[in-house]
């Protein structure tokens, strides 16, 4: 019982001692106390039983956060490959315009957009992938 408490405790370093995380302290040490005596009654010895309880909670940080994770730079990434992809498709459509003088500056400036919407795109998806 004193190692499962130790780890419970453990468990909960760094959160400010409230309400929530006192009945969520007592609720997991009382989960995991069952486990331990059904591993028991399951033929499992008590120092192996207790060993396999604490393993089978080893954090406790997405049952304590109300907050809604919301991934606003997925949606970002994702408008902006989608203005990239069309982009793409626009001057590669302006390329036999490109013969006529008007149609070589929509083909030079959809280029721009496409490199400049390149760089983002690269530089967003970098900085989501390494946050993941």
């Amino acid at each position: 019982m004193n190692r499962l408490k130790n780890h419970v405790n453990r468990l909960f370093i760094g959160y400010e001692e409230n309400q929530q995380v006192r009945e969520l302290k007592e609720e997991i040490l009382s989960n995991l106390t069952a486990k331990v005596a059904d591993l028991e009654s399951n033929g499992v010895e008590h120092k192996e039983a207790v060993s396999l309880a604490i393993q089978s909670i080893e954090r406790v940080d997405h049952l304590l956060d109300d907050e809604i994770e919301v991934f606003t730079n997925k949606f970002k990434v994702e408008l902006i490959q989608s203005a990239l992809i069309y982009s793409i498709i626009a001057w590669i459509m302006t390329m036999p315009a490109s013969i006529f003088r008007m149609g070589i500056l929509v083909n030079y400036l959809l280029l721009v957009v496409v490199i400049i919407l390149g760089i983002m795109f690269f530089l967003d998806c970098n900085i989501k992938c390494n946050k993941t």
